[in-house]
């Protein structure tokens, strides 16, 4: 008897495993209301008109393996304190400015400070828009249409020592037609 017992206990509890192994599947239903709202649930309520959704079999991609990088010492670019970089922080590339906004902030980003000698400045459409030891500037009067952004860091000797890439903003503007 204790031998039955122990066979209905181990077949039970194999049961019993199958069934948490075993792919979890739910149903769904799809209600409409007398106003035709639409609610999709796993629980329906009692006395609902109810209309069971297959759910297509859930398809999955594998990761793409990510290459791995050599070491080659120090992973971090060496910038020497004499070299300066200059990026745009704001407006980025493709940027729109709607109407109702009359000046523009532009901010730079800098590598290092700037040196006694040295000032950013502002070109717009390739023209010497603003100049300044600063690194956020205002642009007012801006005309309906594409213009291009670029800063540069330059010393007193006009060298320039760094520039940054160029951007495109748009630029929206209200029009009066007689």
């Amino acid at each position: 008897m204790a031998g039955l017992s122990r066979f209905f206990s181990a077949t039970l509890l194999a049961l019993s495993c199958a069934l948490l192994v075993s792919p979890a599947t739910a149903e769904v239903y799809k209600i409409v209301d007398e106003f035709g709202n639409v609610t999709y649930t796993d629980s329906p309520p009692e006395g609902a008109e109810v209309e069971e959704v297959v759910l297509p079999e859930l398809i999955t991609q594998p990761a793409i393996p990510v290459p791995q990088r050599e070491e080659s010492g120090d992973p971090l670019e060496f910038v020497p304190a004499s070299q300066i970089q200059i990026q745009m922080v704001t407006p980025i590339n493709q940027t729109v400015i709607p109407p109702g906004q009359m000046t523009i902030p532009v901010e730079v980003s800098l590598t290092r400070p700037l040196e006694e000698n040295e000032v950013v400045q502002i070109l717009l459409n390739g023209t010497l828009k603003a100049v300044s030891p600063s690194t956020v500037f205002m642009l007012d009067d801006l005309i309906r249409g594409e213009h291009t952004l670029q800063a540069r860091v330059v010393d007193q000797g006009r060298t320039v020592k760094a520039q940054s890439q160029v951007i495109t903003v748009y630029v929206q503007r209200a029009t009066i037609l007689n």
